[in-house]
C-alpha cells in the first residue's frame, strides 16, 4: 500500500514538473529553421560546428553545413551567411528509349535517394525491364520488370531502393538501363532525394 502511494505521488510529482517546465519554455525556443553555413571553399567535407555570437549556443553541422538553429539565434546566423535549407531536391533524366551509358542522374553530395517517379511520355507502352545503379548497367538500386501504359507513371518508394554502393561525401551517379529495346514508348525517370 505505502509503494502503491509512493508510486502515485511520484508520478503526480513528474507530471506536474513536466507541466511546469513546459510553462517556462519560451515560445520563441519552440521555433527554429533548418539552416546550412556558406560554402567552405577547400574546405574538407563533413561535421563541423558554428557558436552563435550573442546567446554562445554551439551547433553540430551535418555533412552539408546545416543544422537547426533556435529562432533565438538566427538574426546570428543570417548574419554569418547561413541560409534556409532545402531539405529535398530531384533530378530528371527525360528521353529514354533503350539502354546507353548517357542515361545518368547525379544527386548531390549528402543525398540520398528517397523516391521515384518512371512515367512513360511518347504515348506508346513501356514493357521491359529497368535498371538503376551506381555502375553503368549496375543494380545496385533497383532492377525490375515494369509495364507503364501510354502517359501514366510507376512510383518508386524508399523502399524500392536498395542502395549498396554509395559514397555520400561526394556527388553520386545514378546510370539509368532499361534491358534490349523497352517497349515503343520513352521514360522520363525522375529521382528524389532528401538530405541526411
Amino acid at each position: 500500500m505505502i509503494r502503491r502511494a509512493f508510486a502515485l505521488v511520484t508520478l503526480a510529482a513528474l507530471a506536474l514538473g513536466g507541466l511546469l517546465v513546459e510553462g517556462w519554455r519560451s515560445p520563441a525556443d519552440a521555433a527554429s529553421l533548418q539552416m546550412c553555413a556558406p560554402s567552405r571553399a577547400g574546405a574538407a567535407l563533413g561535421p563541423a560546428r558554428w557558436v552563435a555570437p550573442t546567446s554562445g549556443t554551439t551547433y553540430g553541422l551535418n555533412a552539408r553545413g546545416c543544422a537547426l538553429i533556435s529562432s533565438t539565434d538566427n538574426g546570428d546566423a543570417v548574419a554569418a551567411g547561413f541560409v534556409l535549407d532545402a531539405p529535398h531536391g530531384s533530378v530528371v533524366r527525360s528521353g529514354i528509349t533503350t539502354s546507353a551509358s548517357g542515361n545518368t542522374l547525379v544527386i548531390p553530395a549528402g543525398a540520398v535517394p528517397v523516391g521515384g517517379i518512371v512515367q512513360e511520355t511518347s504515348g506508346g507502352t513501356v514493357s521491359g525491364n529497368l535498371k538503376l545503379g551506381t555502375t553503368n548497367g549496375g543494380t545496385q538500386m533497383f532492377n525490375g520488370t515494369m509495364t507503364i501504359p501510354a502517359s501514366t507513371a510507376k512510383i518508386l518508394s524508399q523502399a524500392h531502393f536498395a542502395i549498396t554502393n554509395y559514397t555520400p561525401s561526394s556527388p553520386t551517379t545514378i546510370y539509368v538501363d532499361t534491358t534490349g529495346q523497352f517497349g515503343t514508348g520513352a521514360v522520363s525517370v525522375t529521382i528524389f532525394y532528401a538530405y541526411y
